[in-house]
């Protein structure tokens, strides 16, 4: 089930417990955690602010080393609701995406070959009409 940030809170409690795609920016803490944004190049200080906390997702799983930090990705997971506080009872956490793995690129190699076969035959019938246009308008006299 794909899941935007815009879901967020309103539909929170629908995806409890089940398996979801989210795109957004990655942010890690090691290799094995780390947060989703919706937003690109947020600085350190403004992560896990209160106010922000409705959107962000944190995720867990392991081997994170090559999620790519400059782009946003799709990651797949379970989605938890599951609040943390600290010691002075602010909420730190959220949303949760465990076993979070990056969500497989879908191929679109049929459909674009396709696309690709169609033009193709488009334009050789449209260069083979207007060259017979053509030789009727300038035919050749030997």
């Amino acid at each position: 089930m794909k899941v935007t940030f815009e879901n967020f809170p309103l539909d929170a409690k629908n995806f409890e417990g089940k398996e979801v795609e989210v795109v957004g920016f990655w942010y890690p803490k090691n290799d094995r955690e780390g947060m989703l944004s919706p937003y690109p190049r947020i600085k350190s200080c403004c992560l896990q602010k209160v106010e922000n906390i409705e959107k962000e997702i944190f995720v867990f799983g392991k081997d994170f080393n090559s999620f790519p930090i400059d782009r946003a990705l799709t990651l797949k997971g379970k989605f938890m609701i599951d609040p943390l506080y600290n010691f002075n009872n602010e909420l730190l956490q959220l949303y949760v995406l465990k076993d979070a793995q990056l969500a497989p690129i879908k191929e679109m190699g049929k459909e674009i070959l396709w696309c690709f076969g169609i033009g193709f035959f488009a334009l050789v019938l449209y260069f083979t009409f207007w060259a017979r246009k053509e030789a009727q308008k300038n035919p050749k006299i030997d």
